[in-house]
């Protein structure tokens, strides 16, 4: 079975056997068909159609949680994030959670974010005391 880049070859050798370099160089700098010149010019493209542009959307602003509920048992200064519960838009939302949990609870502490502060707060030695 022939190999096809051997009959290629063969190919080439047979179309140029007999002929110089010169008339090599000379073929080969002769335009092709696909560089010469068109003859007439291409039809003009059809214009895309107009498609109204979609405005672009923002994205929505992410909104934050305001407040955060921290509570357990056994209160133990210095719990931080391992006694988070919560986090809410309003100190109501968080009151409620706290109420809800409260019989499960000994202390609970809701925090508001924005002045860092602890805005209402039971705790095991007062009776549901708030700030």
């Amino acid at each position: 079975m022939k190999n096809w880049l051997h009959e290629a070859l063969q190919a080439v050798r047979e179309a140029t056997e007999g002929r110089s370099d010169d008339e090599m160089q000379d073929k080969q700098d002769a335009p092709t068909p696909s560089d010469a010149e068109p003859e007439s010019e291409p039809a003009p493209e059809a214009p895309e159609p107009e498609t109204p542009e979609e405005p672009v959307k923002k994205p929505e602003p992410v909104q934050l949680a305001r407040f955060v509920l921290f509570g357990g048992e056994n209160y133990h200064p210095l719990g931080g994030w391992k006694d988070y519960q919560s986090m809410h838009s309003t100190p109501g939302a968080a009151i409620d959670i706290a109420a809800k949990r409260g019989g499960e609870w000994d202390w609970w502490h809701i925090v508001d974010l924005r002045s860092q502060q602890i805005i209402h707060r039971k705790d095991t030695a007062s009776k549901d005391s708030d700030e």
